[in-house]
């Protein structure tokens, strides 16, 4: 709605309107265009009957770590739908918890592209961060590693590799 713009605003504000039937009310009369981006249908089996009370549709156990501000999930979720299918589907997959692996089997690519996809979604869109907290985590980890001269877990298992090929060789040799 484009309430900021309603002539009746700071009447509204103040309350006098306050216990009138809402069709009475120039609310209820407005003509000014609707913007429904970023709302949802009312859902009557979520509803409570008590005050204020909210209820998530994500496991007690989980609820605390999938709860994020509106306003980041409203930036997220732009992002999102301005995303293509596949980058999009890849996000969206891998934040419900799917590997990536399943995720380049749905799509028919390969594990690399699918991989590829979430790292530079990730680096375009800021915004989308928030929705994989433990991948950025990880990522700020890999970055002070390497700035501080130390070594990341891929790095000590390419490197174990290298140095089990290179005994492999030695003992072909000798």
């Amino acid at each position: 709605m484009e309430c900021h713009r309603c002539k009746q605003r700071a009447a509204v504000v103040a309350g006098k309107f306050k216990g009138v039937v809402f069709e009475q009310t120039p609310c209820g009369q407005c003509e000014l265009r609707e913007c429904s981006i970023g709302t949802l249908p009312f859902d009557d089996e979520m509803a409570s009957d008590e005050p204020g009370a909210a209820v998530s549709p994500y496991p007690a156990e989980h609820e605390a770590e999938q709860m994020l501000p509106v306003s980041v999930m409203t930036s997220a979720l732009a992002v999102l739908l301005a995303l293509d299918a596949p980058t999009r589907d890849a996000l969206c997959k891998r934040h419900l918890g799917a590997r990536y692996r399943e995720i380049a089997q749905e799509q028919g690519v390969t594990l690399a592209a699918v991989e590829m996809r979430h790292k530079r979604a990730l680096q375009r869109w800021p915004e989308l961060r928030a929705l994989f907290p433990a991948k950025v985590a990880k990522q700020a980890r890999r970055k002070r590693a390497v700035r501080s001269g130390g070594t990341t877990a891929a790095q000590k298992c390419s490197a174990n590799k290298g140095e089990q090929g290179v005994a492999v060789l030695i003992s072909s040799v000798g």
